[in-house]
């Protein structure tokens, strides 16, 4: 008897869990950027394109270098558990210390899920191939790279804001002067006002 009981409980507990997972998901807020400062955003003022302008820091204890950086990317609005993630490509220019950094095996992606007004979780899947002068060769993967980003009511820029602070870069192959952890940090903004929505 004592085992039936203990039984019944576990499940009921197992259902209440279950319950519990389901109904989060089914709260999970849809994630737009819009034009327009509206919830839910209307149709003809969703962005479709995005282009975001600003810097990337890379972070070794052998060498740090800074770079500006453009992203051009296609948005997909509302796509799996509420979020909307941009596919595109980076480009990398005018790197410090004699450094350039390029985009491999794109598209790259950005994924971001809407937390609450104006704000939104990020997480960036990239792989990058950073050279310095003639010794340091290397082919980095940034996968789960997680950061925030604002819209233009709490950003201090004008259009928003995307942010990571040195997040860990995992080398793929490389030279044998490869750092052995390289930290990525990124700000960007949009060059037309995004914002966070539904």
């Amino acid at each position: 008897m004592k085992q039936i009981k203990t039984f019944s409980l576990s499940v009921m507990a197992a259902l209440m869990a279950m319950a519990f997972i389901g109904a989060g998901s089914a709260m999970a807020e849809e994630t737009a950027l819009c034009s327009q400062d509206q919830s839910p955003c209307q149709e003809g003022n969703l962005i479709e394109f995005t282009h975001l302008t600003g810097t990337a820091q890379f972070k070794s204890n052998l060498i740090t270098t800074e770079c500006s950086i453009l992203f051009l990317g296609k948005v997909m609005n509302r796509f799996f558990l509420g979020g909307a993630r941009k596919l595109g490509s980076y480009t990398f220019a005018g790197c410090t210390k004699s450094c350039s950094v390029a985009e491999e095996n794109g598209p790259p992606e950005i994924a971001m899920l809407r937390e609450g007004h104006e704000t939104a979780t990020v997480n960036i899947e990239v792989l990058l191939h950073l050279k310095c002068g003639f010794f340091i060769d290397c082919l980095y993967a940034g996968e789960g790279l997680e950061g925030t980003a604002k819209g233009p009511l709490l950003s201090t820029e004008t259009n928003g804001e995307m942010n990571l602070t040195e997040q860990e870069l995992s080398e793929e192959s490389g030279s044998v002067f490869c750092p052995e952890t390289t930290l990525l940090t990124i700000s960007m903004t949009p060059l037309v006002k995004t914002y966070i929505t539904q």
